[in-house]
């Protein structure tokens, strides 16, 4: 009995060390992936409304290229695909310069029951009737971006479910022009809002207003 019971627990042990290790490398992951989301953040928020549209085409910004490479490279690494961050990235790589990773994106967009024409047609997406700036209200610069009320602005216009029975308007967002770090004067737009209900703009303005940083 006592035998059993010592290798009982040196099972156990093993076993949480190894859960706190997958733990570890998790939160590790999350806190390393959050970080470079609030560095990058200048960029649109929400569905279909992106001005942008050339990131259909296979072309973005270099900021926003790199974090998803990272975000690739980090999923082909937990998934086994790969064994290093190194090979993920190069993988990632190769995903887009073959064009393989545009056709299962179309793929994915059919089989949602999506029109996969849009990915060569970017105008027959959803538009936005109106549109708001959300200016600074003195010179400086960005000393941060609150996610997290972006987030809630943005499920406010209509881009989000409050509750699991409530619609979505893939044409609303809010384009986020500055980065943590930019400098900004006065009266320039920190990020523009895209909306079809004149309510649902007044009820997410308090949001904007609270999102305005620059010292």
């Amino acid at each position: 009995m006592q035998a059993r019971h010592r290798i009982e627990k040196r099972v156990d042990v093993r076993v949480v060390r190894r859960a706190q290790q997958r733990v570890s490398h998790g939160a590790k992951v999350r806190h390393e992936l959050l970080g470079e989301r609030e560095r990058r953040a200048a960029e649109p928020a929400f569905l279909a409304f992106d001005p942008d549209r050339a990131r259909l085409q296979g072309e973005s910004p270099d900021d926003l290229r790199e974090l998803s490479l990272v975000l690739a490279a980090w999923m082909f690494l937990l998934g086994k695909r790969v064994r290093s961050m190194d090979e993920g990235r190069e993988l990632s790589e190769q995903m887009i310069s073959s064009g393989k990773a545009r056709d299962k994106f179309r793929e994915m967009i059919r089989l949602q029951g999506g029109n996969a024409a849009v990915m060569d047609n970017p105008g027959l997406l959803p538009q936005a009737q109106e549109k708001a700036d959300v200016k600074s209200p003195a010179s400086g610069f960005v000393t941060g971006i609150m996610c997290e009320q972006i987030g809630t602005a943005g499920v406010l216009l209509g881009g989000g479910r409050a509750r699991k029975e409530d619609s979505v308007d893939p044409a609303v967002g809010i384009m986020i022009h500055k980065k943590v770090g930019d400098p900004v004067s006065a009266g320039e737009p920190l990020c523009t809002i895209y909306y079809n209900s004149a309510e649902r703009m007044a009820s997410a303005a308090p949001l904007g207003d609270a999102q305005r940083h620059a010292q």
